[in-house]
């Protein structure tokens, strides 16, 4: 098992539509810039093009134990994770990425160790899904 830091972690966003960009953009609002997120746009680009694209990020940050946050299982943007973490250590991909786990993603980074703060972000989706009786 590896065991890192998470300040040498970055979390990279894959979803279909702009909502890679705007889930970064929200956080940023939030908490101010953070320099552990990056956003990426599956849904102009081919299969071929976006395992790149996120092959290229990884490559950039080599250095770093790289979250990988996408939005739905199964999906394109879930399988092209899959496809450019393939063989690579120090990559995991988490699915159903939210507003809550990557506010908690920059604000807890460099607090935990890694697989602390997957354990904790998994948690803190799961916690922030509720159902609200409304009077």
């Amino acid at each position: 098992m590896i065991t890192m830091t998470a300040t040498r972690t970055i979390g990279i966003i894959v979803t279909h539509g702009r909502l890679a960009f705007e889930l970064l953009e929200t956080v940023n609002l939030i908490v101010g810039r953070k320099d552990c997120c990056a956003a990426i746009a599956g849904s102009d680009l081919s299969d071929r093009e976006l395992t790149s694209r996120i092959k290229e990020v990884i490559e950039e940050n080599s250095d770093k134990y790289v979250l990988l946050f996408v939005d739905y299982f199964g999906g394109s943007c879930y399988m092209n994770c899959q496809r450019a973490a393939h063989g690579k250590d120090r990559i995991k991909v988490i699915s159903g990425v939210n507003l809550p786990i990557l506010l908690d993603f920059v604000t807890k980074e460099g607090s935990l160790e890694v697989e602390e703060m997957i354990e904790h972000l998994v948690q803190r989706g799961r916690e922030s899904i509720k159902v609200i009786d409304v009077w």
